[in-house]
């Protein structure tokens, strides 16, 4: 069964209140909230009253988007994961969003072989807590294209490891029907959005109706 929500990040200059009344408006069935600006983690006391108000409006808690390994330094010590986890406890999230390793740093076999253990420890305490793990699919880390994303996904070999899907900037429908029939085994949400594809960022973004015969085909696979 596919249900509809909206990543929190998509409002970022709103409250978590008025996140939750765009999304009771307009029919959907949860939010993601996004550890950037409405969730940080570290404020647990915010977390829990989030969670409530979501749930107090009929809504899902859908997931907990965090930016875990996306902005780690190569000389820096990597962010730990407890912090996250409780966030995401306190919230009430089924799931925990990370990031298939920096955007800034090089994408090198040695690396490769350090996010794939970094996924499997935030997999393994995660799953004890009753959270599933999913992978951001995006451009820059690992996931950036179909391959990267299997290598990773069958190197951490997790049962508690998924992954998130998004179009990729200038993808043909066959290509993005062909990613998802790919991953469908492993594949837990879909971050769905109509962006104008002019060649770099910034990407002009379009009304999601406006793309509703892809976003059409690409449901029909779940069905």
């Amino acid at each position: 069964m596919i249900k509809s929500g909206v990543c929190s990040v998509t409002f970022r200059e709103k409250t978590p209140e008025e996140v939750i009344a765009l999304a009771v408006d307009a029919g959907l069935d949860g939010i993601e909230w996004g550890a950037d600006i409405h969730v940080p983690p570290g404020d647990l006391d915010n977390a829990r009253r989030v969670g409530e108000l979501t749930r107090d409006a009929g809504l899902e808690v859908a997931g907990y988007g965090s930016y875990l390994f996306a902005f780690d330094e190569a000389d820096q010590p990597p962010s730990e994961f407890l912090p996250t986890l409780k966030a995401a406890l306190a919230l009430g999230a089924p799931v925990i969003r990370i990031w298939a390793g920096s955007m800034v740093i090089e994408k090198t076999p040695a690396y490769f072989d350090r996010v794939v253990e970094r996924s499997r420890q935030a997999a393994m305490a995660a799953g004890e807590a009753g959270i599933s793990i999913a992978y951001e699919y995006h451009p820059s880390t690992f996931t950036e294209t179909l391959e990267g994303a299997q290598a990773l996904l069958v190197a951490v070999n997790h049962p508690n490891l998924h992954t998130y899907w998004q179009p990729p900037h200038g993808s043909e429908l066959d290509q993005r029907l062909g990613e998802i029939a790919a991953l469908k085994d492993s594949l837990l949400n879909l971050h769905v959005f109509h962006w104008d594809y002019v060649g770099k960022p910034t990407f002009p973004r379009l009304a999601l109706e406006e793309g509703a015969c892809l976003c059409r085909n690409i449901f029909n696979l779940f069905y």
